[in-house]
């Protein structure tokens, strides 16, 4: 996710502002193993894009909004 991010700003910002993003990101994020939420996924899996699957079963495992 931090590279997609990063990507963009340094796409249509530049670099320096991308470079502030994802510094941000690193100092501001929980990171949750998959292991964690491997019950979570189960229950959404055919139900939204797989893609998407590990982030959406991330928020709900933490009981965030969004």
């Amino acid at each position: 996710m931090i590279k997609e991010v990063q990507a963009y700003f340094k796409r249509y910002y530049g670099k320096d502002l991308a470079s502030l993003f994802r510094n941000y990101l690193i100092l501001s994020y929980t990171i949750v193993p998959t292991i964690h939420v491997r019950d979570e996924m189960k229950k959404y899996r055919g139900k939204i894009k797989e893609k998407d699957l590990e982030q959406l079963a991330v928020v709900k495992s933490l009981g965030l909004n969004f």
